[in-house]
């Protein structure tokens, strides 16, 4: 995918998570139409200013659009301090597994007609990025746990 479709894609998604345009704009200096032209692959020459982008993900509480810049340089975006004790573990594996259970049947559902229609392709899309992120952060904790050799 090209960069800038990734950074389209990834503003989408932050929008989104905010719950929506309106919201985001509450958050940010962003109107909600500016918030969806910076999604939109319609308008490209414009893109989410950095401080916007930063305040969307400070509200939602993950680096989505960061991480999709890192990506697209060929770098991984990890916490710098993330939490590596077995209880703050097991209560992100929890939170996964129930995560990716209502994902999975969100999906499974949308497949009774034996086909996923647009509007539910978007709503499952949208459902996937919390859970990727979810994914990241516990990743994080396990390599912090990984280096100091133990959890507990």
């Amino acid at each position: 995918m090209q960069i800038n479709l990734k950074l389209k894609a990834a503003t989408r998604d932050a929008v989104s998570m905010a719950g929506g345009p309106q919201r985001a704009a509450l958050v940010s200096r962003g109107s909600a139409s500016r918030l969806c032209e910076y999604g939109s692959v319609g308008c490209e020459d414009r893109y989410i200013p950095v401080d916007v982008a930063m305040a969307l993900e400070a509200d939602i509480g993950a680096p989505v659009i960061s991480r999709a810049m890192a990506d697209a340089l060929g770098f991984d975006l990890v916490p710098r301090n993330p939490v590596s004790d077995a209880a703050t573990i097991k209560h992100q594996v929890s939170e996964s597994m129930r995560g990716f259970g209502n994902l999975l049947a969100d999906i499974n559902a949308a497949l009774e007609d034996g086909r996923i229609d647009h509007l539910e392709a978007v709503g499952i899309e949208k459902a996937i990025t919390p859970e990727i992120e979810r994914l990241h952060s516990m990743l994080a904790s396990v390599r912090k746990a990984k280096s100091l050799k133990a959890v507990s």
